[in-house]
């Protein structure tokens, strides 16, 4: 062995090392610490994140679910519009046709309209042929009365004659 000799200043730079070291060794504890939290606090953050992951996956599911049942809805609401959209087509095409039942209803009216016109017409001339065939009818009748009276008269008086002969013979 070598024999060193310790001086003061040599023992003080090797007490200020061994207290700085035990500064440095503190402050590496201290740091060790510090380390330790942060990775709990880390291991309690990643614990929170996974816990925010799986409501996040959670909330995406039910995101995807409530998608799903859009999608549907609108493709419910799709279907009930194009039910709509024929439905109205089919009530125009009715209302077309019952336009084209009209137009033939309100010509069907002006005809008969035209007819009853006509027959009213008709009837007119028909009850004055009516009324000039009674009047001539009354004339007719009045002389055939007239006639019978003729007649009646020249038989009482062939009458008359035949029983004058008669009685003078």
């Amino acid at each position: 062995m070598s024999k060193e000799i310790w001086t003061d200043e040599r023992l003080n730079q090797l007490a200020d090392l061994v207290a700085s070291n035990i500064q440095a060794q503190a402050r590496h504890e201290e740091n060790l610490q510090r380390i330790e939290r942060l990775v709990e606090q880390n291991n309690q953050a990643s614990q929170r994140n996974q816990e925010d992951i799986q409501r996040i996956e959670r909330l995406v599911e039910q995101n995807n679910q409530a998608s799903q049942r859009h999608d549907e809805s609108i493709q419910r609401i799709d279907r009930r519009i194009e039910q709509i959209l024929e439905a109205q087509q089919r009530h125009q095409e009715d209302i077309q046709r019952h336009q084209e039942d009209i137009q033939r209803l309100d010509r069907l009216v002006e005809s008969n309209a035209r007819v009853v016109q006509a027959l009213a017409n008709v009837s007119v001339e028909a009850k004055e042929e009516r009324d000039q065939l009674f009047k001539r009818m009354d004339q007719q009748q009045a002389e055939i009365v007239g006639l019978r009276t003729e007649t009646a008269r020249l038989l009482d008086i062939l009458l008359n004659q035949r029983n004058q002969e008669d009685n003078q013979n």
